[in-house]
C-alpha cells in the first residue's frame, strides 16, 4: 500500500480508467494531461536507455554487482537487470536509491 492506502491495483486501475475516458473523451477540461494510450515515443525509449546505461556504468565503475547494489537498494537484482536493459520504466523513488547507492547525484544519471 502506498500513502494514500492504495495497492498497486489501485494505482493500475487508476490509469485503465484514465486511459478508457481518453478514449472516449478527446475533449476533455483544458490543462488536464491525456494519459498515452499508445506505444511509447522512441525518445522517450532513448532516454530510458541511457539512464540505464548510466547505471550499469556507474555501477560497473565501483566494482558492484547486479546483486550488491539490489542488496544496497533494498530492490530486487531482476528489478535492476531490468532497468539496466531499459526494460522497465521505473520510478523516481527506484532512480533516487540506486542514486544513493552509487553515491552520485540523481542528476548524473540522466547526463
Amino acid at each position: 500500500m502506498n500513502a494514500l492506502g492504495w495497492g498497486r491495483l489501485g494505482v493500475y486501475r487508476s490509469v485503465f480508467v484514465a486511459a478508457n475516458l481518453r478514449q472516449t473523451n478527446d475533449h476533455g477540461p483544458k490543462g488536464v494531461v491525456q494519459v498515452p494510450t499508445g506505444p511509447l515515443p522512441d525518445w522517450v525509449l532513448q532516454q530510458r536507455r541511457r539512464v540505464g546505461d548510466r547505471v550499469r556504468d556507474l555501477r560497473e565503475q565501483r566494482g558492484l554487482s547486479q546483486e550488491r547494489l539490489a542488496e544496497l537498494t533494498g530492490l530486487s537484482r531482476h528489478t535492476v537487470y531490468r532497468i539496466e536493459l531499459a526494460q522497465y520504466g521505473t520510478s523516481i523513488d527506484h532512480l533516487a536509491l540506486i542514486a544513493r547507492a552509487l553515491r552520485v547525484e540523481i542528476g548524473s544519471l540522466f547526463s
